[in-house]
């Protein structure tokens, strides 16, 4: 009986379109970590359709888990120039620009996923997490973004993108600038004890704040 069924569920399987059925192979692969087969399946979707971002997401996220971290930064670039609103890309592009020591572009990439989140007035987890195409144009960026979410295993939340791009104003010497986005992380989540201790360090106010005894994970 259980044979008959797999053998209908494979049955249906191979009837989807081939977009379809690369997409899940790729999706299958990247998940379980088999990296070279997702990489292809993902490629393959690629050349057929060069003008969708979403694929080049998949496979920022298969180059991401493979530590190739100029190819999914190619990739996410590629897919902010087919859809600037990819915020996802974006989030990510600008933490490999980080590991890059390229501070301005982080700095740029950080302001523009923060300007996109006050402009479309939506909780931070709503605008990456939400499988419903709230935000992105097609409902499947939002699966992606769940994907990529969940593949590299990089907890999101509102506080970080502000501390992130005050971590690098701190580093290039603009403090004011520095202080303000800690503030800010501080003010959308009171637990993030980084940056505390960034602003003790930066206007050593460590008597003018008391600092959480739990940390909430990033």
């Amino acid at each position: 009986m259980k044979t008959k069924c797999r053998r209908k569920a494979i049955d249906r399987f191979l009837e989807l379109p081939p977009e379809r059925i690369n997409l899940e192979v790729g999706r299958y692969y990247l998940r379980n970590g088999v990296l070279d087969i997702a990489i292809a399946a993902f490629t393959i979707l690629i050349d057929a359709s060069p003008s969708n971002p979403l694929w080049l997401l998949y496979r920022a996220g298969a180059y991401w888990r493979s530590s190739r971290w100029s190819d999914a930064c190619e990739d996410l670039t590629r897919a902010i120039e087919l859809d600037p609103k990819v915020a996802v890309a974006r989030y990510y592009r600008a933490q490999l620009y980080e590991y890059f020591k390229k501070n301005n572009e982080a700095i740029d990439d950080y302001s523009a996923v923060l300007e996109m989140l006050s402009s479309v007035n939506m909780h931070w987890d709503h605008v990456f997490n939400n499988p419903e195409p709230a935000y992105y144009h097609n409902g499947e960026y939002g699966i992606a973004s769940q994907d990529f979410y969940s593949i590299i295993k990089f907890k999101l939340n509102p506080a970080h993108p502000y501390r992130k791009r005050a971590q690098i104003y701190a580093k290039i010497g603009l403090t004011n600038l520095a202080v303000e986005g800690f503030k800010k992380a501080i003010e959308l989540n009171p637990k993030d004890i980084d940056s505390y201790a960034w602003i003790a360090g930066l206007e050593s106010l460590e008597d003018k704040w008391e600092i959480p005894k739990t940390r909430q994970n990033e």
